[in-house]
């Protein structure tokens, strides 16, 4: 017997799987494109931005569709009651969500300055269920993403979320982290601009 010969491969196989994993590699690669042209596109829409709410509203549309999440929360820190608010609110019942500053998912991302991914939301003792007892959402998976400016100054947080175990990749976290950013200079510019025209409106009540 022959000992010298292993067994053979069908080279129709060999040719049907490269084709299978090159048709993979080019859907990945357009779908990396797609993300990086929306980044590109939400910056330059967010910068030229006068209804801010409204925008911020389309950018979470975009932002859920683009990663085929099931709801998402655009979370501000209100600095009077020291809570984190909800500004934009999508997938969800409720239309306004209040919890403490450390409370949460929200509220860890918040105090750390981190961003954090969770394939399931309930095995993590960091994730407080009263939100979705409150919203009828069954979370699973999570994108938490700070609201940083360059400054180093966090202002809320970003967060995407899936019914499904595992639903997002370390490529959605970078999208997310991504689009926070682009979200965050823009806040970062509209609160330095009410508070300069506070302190305006200030000093001419004075005269």
């Amino acid at each position: 017997m022959d000992r010298t010969k292993g067994p053979r491969t069908d080279p129709g196989a060999l040719v049907s799987g490269l084709a299978a994993k090159l048709n993979e590699l080019e859907r990945a690669v357009t779908r990396q494109n797609e993300r990086f042209t929306a980044v590109i596109e939400v910056g330059s829409q967010l910068s030229a931005a006068r209804d801010v709410d409204a925008l911020l509203r389309t950018v979470m549309d975009r932002l859920t569709g683009l990663l085929d999440a099931e709801a998402a929360t655009l979370f501000m820190h209100d600095t009077r009651t020291n809570e984190l608010w909800s500004r934009v609110v999508k997938g969800a019942s409720i239309k306004e969500l209040r919890l403490p500053v450390s409370a949460g998912i929200a509220g860890h991302v918040f105090g750390t300055g981190k961003t954090l991914m969770l394939g399931d939301a309930y095995a993590d003792q960091r994730f407080n269920p009263d939100i979705d007892r409150q919203s009828g959402f069954r979370t699973k998976s999570i994108i938490a993403a700070p609201l940083r400016h360059v400054s180093g100054r966090v202002l809320g947080v970003l967060e995407v979320l899936h019914r499904k175990v595992d639903a997002f990749t370390n490529d959605d976290r970078s999208l997310v982290e991504g689009v926070a950013t682009q979200i965050a200079a823009v806040l970062d510019n509209v609160l330095v601009l009410g508070q300069l025209r506070a302190r305006s409106d200030e000093l001419a009540q004075r005269v």
